[in-house]
């Protein structure tokens, strides 16, 4: 029996060295302790081996631009995700956020100035403030949202020093080559004792910081790209970011076969959909309540894809449109789902009012209602409305070769 359950064991064994594959994954140089930590418990658990390559994430997009052979790429900023998809080089169906991150002040841990707030940089104790190259490092594209938000660029551009990264950067004020820098929250937390932290940028003067993540179209290793891809949004992963001081993203998911495939926070809602937000007032736990709301069928347009949203009068009875065989799925948190006819929400056919709810009266929903909530005020019962909506998908349930034409 013994000798059975060696070679059981034996068997298994090199069944999973037969299937493991090598992946190469470019990453911010701020995910660097995190990262590093679950790609080694992912190879642990997989068999896989992951090969990290940390640097600036304006220079690993140049990279791949340029045909690095990178499977994954995780940039600390949208804009250098975005080029690629401009630029078609990522497989866009596979792109989300796996986690979130803050923005401070730091001073050397001996500074005998600390400022109090962001304000006080134009103080004449403060002759020298490192950044990261905005031209390269997201943390850099941040900390200029700052300063013009608090209109502190003409004061503070004489004294800038600009880093290759914001590794760079910490190591700058570690050393007290400079008198304050700008870095990620997670990047002052690993420096411990070496650096204060003398003030926390608001939320408001800088852009969402998300860690957008997606496959490269030119790799040839899709499955172990998209194995990988997936652990990170696992509840181990997800442990292991917060443990390095990462936040989680309270994200909306959006999902669907002719849909490019998008997890959104509030505030990538609120700014993508800007022009669509909308006051709806709707009564909730018993009293009127004021949402900003975005258009349910906009939501879906911003995760375009392949879809076509158009449908064009006058057209042949006989001819099956595709829309009408599309059925939007709403899923909350806690497994309640609803459905919509893609036509019902189409102006040319139901022309529907159903809403994505962002706030209540001016302020973040309530943990029992949020990230966002679905809100149909022509319902005779609220049943289709949903509260901590998780996931919003398009499915198709029929091709025209299986439908019938109207006689």
């Amino acid at each position: 029996m013994r000798t059975f359950l060696r070679i059981l064991l034996l068997l298994t064994t090199l069944t999973r060295v037969a299937f493991a594959d090598s992946i190469t994954v470019s990453a911010a140089i701020s995910l660097k302790e995190s990262l590093t930590q679950i790609a080694a418990d992912y190879q642990a658990k997989s068999g896989d081996t992951v090969a990290l390559n940390f640097g600036a994430s304006g220079q690993l997009s140049a990279q791949i631009a340029q045909g690095a052979p990178v499977d994954v790429f995780i940039s600390a900023g949208v804009k250098e995700m975005d080029q690629l998809a401009a630029a078609n080089l990522i497989d866009t169906y596979t792109r989300r956020n796996i986690c979130g991150n803050g923005l401070v002040l730091i001073v050397p841990a001996d500074a005998k100035f600390v400022p109090a707030s962001f304000s006080d940089l134009t103080d004449s104790r403060i002759l020298k403030i490192a950044i990261g190259q905005p031209k390269s490092v997201p943390a850099g594209q941040y900390a200029q949202d700052v300063f013009t938000n608090l209109k502190l660029t003409d004061a503070v551009t004489p004294k800038l020093v600009l880093g290759e990264n914001v590794r760079q950067v910490l190591d700058y004020v570690i050393r007290g080559e400079v008198e304050a820098g700008i870095v990620y929250s997670t990047d002052a937390l690993s420096a411990g004792e070496k650096v204060k932290v003398a003030a926390i940028a608001p939320e408001s003067s800088h852009k969402p910081i998300v860690y957008p993540a997606a496959i490269i179209k030119a790799t040839s290793k899709a499955d172990a790209a998209r194995r990988f891809l997936d652990y990170l949004s696992s509840d181990a992963a997800v442990k292991v970011f917060t443990a390095h001081g990462f936040t989680s993203l309270p994200t909306l998911h959006v999902r669907g076969t002719a849909l490019q495939n998008s997890d959104w926070s509030v505030a990538q809602l609120q700014q993508q959909l800007a022009t669509e937000i909308k006051p709806i007032d709707y009564n909730s736990r018993g009293a009127k309540h004021t949402f900003d709301c975005v258009p349910l069928l906009a939501v879906l347009k911003a995760a375009g894809g392949q879809t076509d949203f158009t449908m064009q009068p006058g057209a042949n009875h006989k001819v099956k449109n595709p829309q009408m065989r599309q059925v939007v799925v709403v899923t909350g948190r806690d497994g309640y789902t609803v459905l919509f006819s893609l036509g019902e929400l189409l102006p040319m056919v139901g022309n529907r009012a159903v809403w994505v709810a962002l706030d209540e009266d001016g302020q973040s929903l309530p943990d029992a209602d949020g990230p966002v909530r679905l809100i149909v005020p022509d319902d005779k019962m609220p049943s289709r409305a949903v509260h901590e909506v998780d996931s919003i998908a398009l499915v198709d349930i029929g091709t025209p070769a299986t439908q019938t034409a109207n006689p």
